[in-house]
């Protein structure tokens, strides 16, 4: 959660302003771990793959590779005519851009303000976010697949899978004893393993049962052909069952809930195996090229 909040107006003569770059990506520190982080960095990255001159504001630690240059926020202030492009989590405008997008990664008001000014321009990650939006002017979706095929994908033909996966997330105080077949697994958390060590994790259990309904372990686990059971309500709790499902942009296939009191066996039978995930990242891929188009007219 960014906490830089600074609301007042502030005037500047045209003597005090510069036009240091068309778009400032606000972010946290880049973490492989955390997908929206991981958005934030790799979106300020294909700005500047756009030939636009796109800056990222906040981060001590960046993206390996980094394309886009980093900007202080002294710095970023002192533009003119700047976008100013903040995920759901920060509060207020701290760059004091006139031109601000919301990029929603996750629902907003679990961080960050709960409602936008009327002003801003919002998108949003995948379609399952957008009905919690509040204020603001709603653009469309910019959904930036981050699943990486060359660690997740399916195992050789014929091979055998055995255990279960489990992954708390957010809900620390989850107790896999609730879910009948589940305690005894492999526990993944936010720090172990490694983002590399995941994919032949997935390719070895037989399943993955979340806790959280919101993780991009979810796609990344249907990428390794792994069913994934979603055990608990997370952020999209109001949300209709089957449309959290159908929100998914890598379609719904090979995932599906745990009901109470069932045994996870009968989950996992349920999900099915996942059929579609590598053909729809494809698809995915180039929708966001044309969703990242949208951004930029938006702003012309």
């Amino acid at each position: 959660r960014l906490r830089f909040r600074d609301d007042h107006q502030h005037h500047r003569s045209a003597v005090e302003v510069l036009r240091v770059s068309d778009f400032v990506v606000f972010a946290p520190n880049f973490t492989i771990s955390s997908a929206g982080k991981r958005c934030l960095h790799e979106l300020a990255d294909d700005l500047v793959g756009r030939g636009l001159c796109a800056s990222i504001c906040g981060p001590e630690i960046r993206r390996p590779g980094a394309k886009a240059p980093p900007i202080s926020l002294p710095e970023a202030r002192r533009g003119y005519g700047t976008v100013a492009i903040y995920p759901e989590t920060v509060e207020g405008n701290p760059l004091r851009s006139l031109r601000v997008a919301r990029w929603c990664l996750n629902r907003p008001g679990l961080g960050g303000d709960e409602r936008f000014p009327e002003t801003d321009r919002v998108f949003w990650h995948t379609d399952a976010i957008e009905p919690f939006i509040l204020g603001g002017r709603k653009v469309g979706k910019l959904h930036l697949p981050t699943l990486d095929s060359h660690i997740f994908y399916p195992p050789p033909p014929g091979s055998t899978r055995e255990g279960l996966a489990f992954y708390k997330g957010k809900h620390l105080d989850a107790d896999p004893h609730e879910v009948p077949g589940v305690s005894d697994g492999l526990e993944i958390t936010r720090s172990w393993p490694s983002h590399e060590e995941l994919g032949p994790i997935f390719r070895r259990v037989r399943a993955l049962v979340t806790f959280d309904d919101f993780t991009a372990l979810t796609d990344e686990a249907r990428a390794c052909d792994c069913p994934v059971v979603i055990s608990k309500r997370g952020p999209l709790a109001l949300m209709d069952d089957e449309r959290v499902l159908d929100c998914r942009d890598l379609g719904r296939s090979g995932v599906g809930w745990w009901l109470p009191g069932e045994h996870i066996e009968t989950s996992i039978v349920r999900a099915g195996v996942p059929r579609e995930v590598s053909r729809r990242l494809e698809t995915v891929r180039m929708e966001y090229q044309e969703q990242l188009t949208q951004l930029i007219e938006e702003f012309r």
